[in-house]
């Protein structure tokens, strides 16, 4: 399943998003995989996108579709 897929289950955006919100850091680790799988997954699509062009931002969100 994709991220983005993973993000559309409501179920598992309240429970991360109450997380980060209120720094329950137990919830957060339980989530490090997903967290830096996620990360990763930002910075392979900042670079297919920018690839060889300087840009220091990248402003993604959620439950948008985003052209790259």
């Amino acid at each position: 399943m994709s991220f983005s897929g993973i993000l559309q289950n409501h179920f598992v955006y309240e429970i991360l998003n109450k997380a980060l919100r209120s720094y329950d850091i137990d919830t957060i680790i339980s989530f490090r995989s997903f967290i830096k799988g996620l990360s990763q997954h930002l910075t392979v699509l900042y670079q297919r996108k920018y690839q060889g062009k300087k840009k220091d931002v990248l402003t993604v969100y959620r439950g948008q579709a985003l052209s790259i």
